[in-house]
């Protein structure tokens, strides 16, 4: 029997002519290398700074649901605003020394966001909204269960809450003492609450709300008629607003009376 090539299969002559597949040279790694690089600069900064723009808008929405709930619960109370630290409506007690601003009492926290052991459905507020995403260290450490249900009259939030709190302020007129009574009175301050901008020993740690590597960019005031502004750090580091206990906390001042 005879076998015949068919021409099917490449003959030794052909084999030996492929040339194998050429690999990247180190020049071309060195160039992607390089490219991507480039790119992660410039994506990197974008993303964080996307990133801080939701937590200050996520954050303004949770003051002002907080304005909300303050006047409704003032209209709730013949005017009265709830206090921040010895329980809602008693109207001219300080609540609060100067170290607990960022704290508040059981009773106005389960006005705030219910408390279903005691029938009570709040103000149409969540546990989460009284904390900025912008502070996630800080919210990592208070926004617990064992806080969520503590019955006592220290209860942190992610925000500095003045209503029912005596306070001495340091202005450009002087030092200022407000003490929050009702919707109608005069008050000696127009805000309600702040974002966090706390140094405690000279150090920012853990104590600012919206903050780049070189310390707070600004904080969302919270004002009486409910309305939340943004204020640029500039306005408002300089100088602190009050000290205590050596805490420094900053907020724009201009808004006391």
């Amino acid at each position: 029997m005879e076998l015949y090539y068919s021409g099917l299969l490449p003959s030794r002559a052909c084999a030996k002519q492929r040339v194998p597949g050429r690999g990247f040279t180190l020049i071309e790694l060195l160039t992607v290398i390089a490219i991507i690089g480039i790119l992660a600069a410039i994506i990197i900064p974008t993303v964080g700074a996307v990133r801080r723009s939701a937590h200050k808008a996520s954050c303004a929405s949770n003051l002002h649901q907080l304005g909300v709930a303050v006047n409704l619960f003032a209209h709730d109370n013949k005017g009265l605003l709830p206090n921040g630290q010895d329980g809602v409506g008693r109207n001219g007690v300080a609540g609060a020394n100067n170290a607990d601003l960022q704290r508040i009492g059981a009773d106005w926290r389960d006005a705030l966001v219910g408390n279903p052991s005691q029938s009570k459905s709040g103000y149409g507020m969540t546990w989460d909204m009284l904390f900025c995403p912008g502070n996630q260290a800080y919210t990592a450490s208070n926004k617990t269960e064992a806080m969520r249900v503590n019955t006592g009259t220290s209860i942190p939030i992610g925000f500095l809450y003045f209503p029912g709190t005596s306070v001495n302020v340091a202005t450009s007129q002087g030092s200022q003492t407000s003490i929050y009574k009702r919707i109608s009175d005069p008050l000696g301050y127009t805000l309600i609450a702040a974002d966090i901008n706390r140094k405690y020993l000279n150090n920012w740690a853990n104590g600012v709300n919206h903050s780049n590597v070189d310390g707070p960019v600004g904080g969302n005031h919270l004002y009486v008629d409910g309305s939340v502004k943004w204020v640029e750090a500039s306005l408002f580091v300089t100088t602190s607003a009050l000290s205590s206990n050596g805490s420094d906390y900053y907020f724009k001042t201009e808004d006391v009376r």
